[in-house]
């Protein structure tokens, strides 16, 4: 990074990462300066600056500019590890000028830190390096590889880690200020392989986490034994995968992308976010059909808003799916060909639903199976 300390009118010029300038957590607006913005400078902690003395520098997205009296100081607010009589966090106070902050900038800028969750680390087939996989909201699942060396724990979140990469490429023959990329790769099934790979800055690499981090917030799941789903592969289209279920006497076959579903350790992960871009609601696509007078009648699709209904839904299936095994397990006197009021056969291979009946919800006559689509 060049020398981002320029004297102009008085004044100093603080070049500063455009990864180091965030939203508060809350919306700060003062009575004079207006907006404010949040300025974080590693082991100093963070401070408040009016959002409309920032500007941004020509020629350089990933960073942007303030300029200040060279006398002025900032405020900086920093965790540390204790807490008060309330269990709260207590912050230290720290008074830097704006020359001196202009060289710590300077310094803490040489790297882009992250810090993640702990279970978006997995281990490689290789120990020295593990992948880091979180959810981008276009690309779905995005994977990079970094050095198990480089991996720490965080200082005040046992259920996080922390690595970095460099702001500046220090290749040869490079320009000055290039920024340093890393690889990242994800699912294109328009690629042979079955996956694309890019190169972003070690910055964009920050927005895009960040932005996974506050989107996990708003993300709700529901889990169900993998077994429950199935993936779909049709030549010309996206893969997806289809979950079956009952609910209220009518079989559901649910169809969603393949980005919203990770299987591990037998456990399918079903997360999606509450909303979209847009401020819309994320919805499923429900194939709905019914059995009526002993043939399976299909009722068509319709969207299912995903946490008021889908998940609800799924929920309710599952714990009938419990109940079931546990009746199962006391009685031994329920025939493989009782019929549950939902109206399908106790025997899975006879059944559209990927749950058998329970068998307290039994009947005692045997309904056939019809066309289910």
């Amino acid at each position: 990074m060049d020398d981002n300390k320029v004297a102009h009118e008085e004044l100093v010029a603080i070049t500063i990462p455009n990864d180091f300038i965030t939203d508060p957590v809350k919306p700060v607006v003062n009575e004079k300066t207006g907006i404010q913005k949040r300025i974080n400078v590693p082991d100093h902690g963070s401070t408040l600056y009016p959002a409309a003395w920032i500007s941004g520098v020509e020629g350089n997205k990933e960073f942007s500019t303030i300029a200040v009296k060279p006398d002025h100081y900032f405020v900086f607010h920093k965790r540390t590890d204790a807490v008060d009589e309330s269990g709260k966090a207590v912050y230290s106070k720290e008074q830097i000028t704006a020359s001196a902050l202009s060289d710590i900038i300077k310094d803490k800028a040489l790297y882009v830190g992250y810090n993640i969750p702990a279970a978006w680390v997995h281990d490689t087939k290789d120990p020295e390096f593990k992948t880091v996989s979180f959810l981008d909201a276009d690309k779905g699942y995005v994977s990079i590889t970094v050095a198990s060396k480089f991996i720490m724990p965080s200082k005040f979140d046992d259920q996080e880690v922390h690595f970095s990469f460099p702001r500046v490429s220090t290749k040869e023959g490079n320009e000055p200020n290039t920024p340093y990329t890393v690889d990242i790769s994800f699912k294109d099934e328009n690629n042979a392989e079955g996956y694309s790979h890019e190169k972003v800055s070690a910055a964009e690499l920050k927005t895009m986490i960040n932005e996974s981090k506050k989107a996990q917030n708003a993300f709700r799941s529901v889990s169900l034994d993998s077994d429950k789903v199935r993936k779909v592969e049709i030549d010309g289209h996206k893969p997806f995968y289809s979950v079956r279920y009952s609910n209220d006497g009518k079989a559901f076959e649910a169809v969603l992308p393949e980005w919203a579903v990770r299987i591990k350790d037998g456990i399918a992960k079903i997360s999606m976010p509450v909303k979209k871009e847009d401020g819309s609601e994320f919805t499923v696509s429900v194939s709905a059909s019914e059995l009526q007078n002993g043939d399976w009648v299909d009722l068509g699709k319709q969207n299912l808003n995903f946490v008021s209904d889908f998940i609800p839904q799924i929920n309710n299936y599952l714990q009938r799916q419990a109940k079931r095994s546990e009746m199962q397990q006391n009685t031994q006197t329920q025939g493989e060909n009782m019929t549950n009021a939902e109206g399908f056969s106790a025997v899975a291979d006879d059944s559209p639903f990927i749950d058998a009946p329970s068998p307290d919800e039994g009947e005692n006559t045997v309904m056939h199976r019809g066309a289910h689509r």
